[in-house]
């Protein structure tokens, strides 16, 4: 078996226990998905999709605050899940948009970080959701469950196949995480 394989089998395990643990709200959500992503960021570096390996970091950090964020509610962990505001979403989907068009401008001017406009939006929504899931906003499920439906074919086509089979998983698994938070959200 070749390092690069043993490298993406490990990352999409812990990114799965990562998933299993945020649907249990547990703690251990983020230091799982910290070495997730600090393994796909290898991955993508070996593979030469920067853009990604970037974007990993990126996620290294949000895992970071979420962390430190669950560690201090630990205590009321049921309690904390919200939903969106209407006003919420328009905010969010307002900077959105306009993130994509900055970022896909700016990384262009890059010739070794070129990304393409799918790409780079699910990883904006990726990360969004992963914000969502940090302040334990049922509604990221529903953003998670979109991206694992276009992660599932993205890495298919990146010849990454451990991680798209990962990613059917995760789909299930968001699926079973929105009904779990669903049901604890309307006990409050």
């Amino acid at each position: 078996m070749n390092t690069q394989l043993i490298i993406e089998i490990l990352a999409a395990i812990t990114l799965l226990l990562s998933a299993i643990y945020a649907n249990k709200r547990h703690i251990l959500t983020w230091p799982t998905s910290i070495i997730s992503c600090v393994l796909y960021t290898i991955c993508f570096v070996n593979k030469e999709i920067y853009a990604n390996a970037f974007i990993q970091l990126i996620f290294v950090y949000q895992s970071i605050i979420g962390w430190k964020n669950w560690k201090l509610e630990k205590s009321n962990i049921i309690q904390n899940i919200k939903k969106f505001k209407d006003r919420e979403l328009v905010l969010y989907s307002v900077l959105l948009i306009l993130a994509y068009f900055v970022l896909q401008s700016t990384f262009n001017q890059l010739p070794w970080f070129r990304i393409n406009g799918l790409d780079l939006f699910s990883s904006l929504v990726y990360l969004l959701a992963t914000y969502l899931l940090i302040n334990k906003i049922l509604d990221s499920w529903y953003l998670f469950i979109f991206m694992d439906v276009i992660y599932i074919g993205y890495f298919f086509s990146e010849k990454l196949y451990v991680s798209s089979i990962l990613y059917i998983i995760l789909l299930i698994n968001a699926i079973i995480s929105l009904r779990n938070w669903n049901k604890q959200y309307k006990k409050i």
